[in-house]
């Protein structure tokens, strides 16, 4: 469910920015969770 609402979230910011150069993870995805970072960065 957490990994839905990661995707749904960027997938919205996305669409209202008109894309993105980059995505950062931060706080405890950017600082503790190396692999969810990766899998959801790898399917942006």
């Amino acid at each position: 469910m957490f990994g839905y609402r990661v995707k749904k979230y960027i997938g919205a910011h996305l669409a209202a920015l008109g894309g993105a150069d980059a995505i950062v993870f931060g706080g405890g995805i950017g600082e503790n969770e190396g692999l969810m970072m990766a899998h959801h960065a790898a399917r942006a």
